[in-house]
């Protein structure tokens, strides 16, 4: 059997899921119906309750008798293949994940390879030296990118110049902006995620941005504040930061060189 979604859904409203198979078997959808499989519309509301007010549409795997629908709207993959969880506040739709790219959108290879030393990364500068590097568990936490990497692939065509996937692209610092004046009052309270911060840090995420507090890399090379800081890039290259501390977002200036987060916004 598969899934075709034909429509997108947001919170608590409704979306047709329309399911196809080749057996013709007849499973339940709910307690009070039946659905003969085969070409069906299912009308299917989904609930707040549980995942909040998540973008996206419905994702279900039949087997037998019993059923599984979840709502996740992915990205596009990105150069690398990753895919990521997206969340809707207000107007703006935003990765709820970090990325986590090696590669550019069209599949070229950021400048470096391997994990670069301390002394390697704080000698950055410009088209050439456009780095990743890890700090804390990847799945978690995405990778911290210095600025030269927000400029993209000097390999040539429009694709090159995003490190987004299709459709995708760092924020500006404008849009950064409308998202916290969307969020309002205690827009960090707001964004950051339930666990992972240190001491008081964890908030309710309750706009579902789950940001996580994966530190940064100093221009030095050094690595800081895993647990205690997380530091997202603009375009302007002025990062919108929360610390553990604080319930809401600012903005403080960092060298070119500084490894922060990213997360990317839907065109």
């Amino acid at each position: 059997m598969s899934i075709q979604i034909t429509s997108t859904n947001y919170n608590n409203q409704r979306a047709n899921v329309i399911l196809y198979s080749s057996t013709g078997n007849t499973i339940p959808y709910t307690n009070a119906t039946q659905i003969s499989l085969g070409l069906q519309t299912i009308p299917f509301i989904y609930s707040s309750s549980t995942l909040s007010n998540e973008y996206g549409v419905f994702s279900c795997n039949f087997t037998g008798f019993s059923k599984t629908c979840i709502i996740s709207q992915r990205t596009p993959a990105d150069g690398d293949g990753n895919t990521y969880k997206t969340i809707k506040i207000g107007n703006q739709i935003w990765m709820s994940e970090n990325l986590k790219t090696k590669k550019f959108q069209d599949g070229t290879p950021l400048d470096n390879i391997e994990e670069v030393s301390s002394a390697t990364w704080a000698a950055a500068n410009g088209s050439t030296t456009r780095y990743w590097t890890t700090f804390g568990d990847v799945a978690t936490y995405g990778l911290l990118y210095n600025q030269y990497a927000l400029l993209g692939s000097t390999a040539g065509g429009a694709a090159s110049g995003n490190i987004c996937p299709i459709g995708w692209h760092v924020p500006t610092d404008a849009e950064f902006s409308t998202l916290v004046t969307t969020l309002g009052l205690n827009a960090g309270s707001q964004a950051k995620s339930t666990t992972l911060w240190i001491g008081s840090g964890n908030r309710t995420n309750s706009s579902g941005f789950n940001a996580l507090p994966n530190g940064f890399r100093i221009s030095n090379g050094n690595k800081s504040q895993l647990l205690s800081d997380g530091h997202y890039w603009a375009t302007s290259g002025v990062p919108w930061s929360l610390n553990y501390s604080s319930t809401e977002f600012s903005r403080l200036t960092h060298y070119a060189v500084t490894g922060c987060s990213v997360r990317c916004i839907k065109d």
